[in-house]
């Protein structure tokens, strides 16, 4: 639905600015780079996303940075994404049945706060797992 809602929004802008082909050039790439997403993510072991990541990232040690914790990184996002995603929608569902209301914006500090306390539970086990 998010996905929806902001393939709309960039439409109906480039549909006010007159440009009708760059709306729907970028409606359909929205669309698809979302969808591919998705079925990266959902069809693929985080391990082997880091693994790939790790290889496509190794030139970055002759800068100096870390390959192995850009890559970490990078899968613990789209972990906490799909995370973020699926909180949300506990939250609304919780706030819709006590006041038959939708949450909107008052729901970004309960959620907040609870991703807060996820990230810090997996930095402790990442913590604990990695013996520092």
């Amino acid at each position: 639905m998010s996905v929806l809602i902001a393939a709309l929004l960039v439409a109906a802008f480039h549909i006010y600015m007159g440009n009708y082909t760059v709306a729907a050039v970028s409606t359909l790439r929205l669309a698809c780079a979302s969808v591919l997403g998705v079925a990266f993510t959902v069809s693929t072991r985080p391990s082997d996303i880091v693994d790939v990541l790790e290889k496509l990232l190794a030139p970055l040690s002759h800068l100096g940075l870390h390959p192995e914790r850009l890559a970490l990184q990078i899968a613990l996002m789209l972990r906490f994404t799909e995370h973020f995603f699926t909180q949300w929608q506990k939250l609304a569902d919780a706030y819709r049945l006590r006041t038959g209301r939708h949450g909107g914006f008052r729901l970004i500090a309960p959620l907040a706060i609870h991703m807060l306390h996820a990230s810090r539970r997996v930095a402790d086990a990442l913590w604990a797992r990695l013996g520092h």
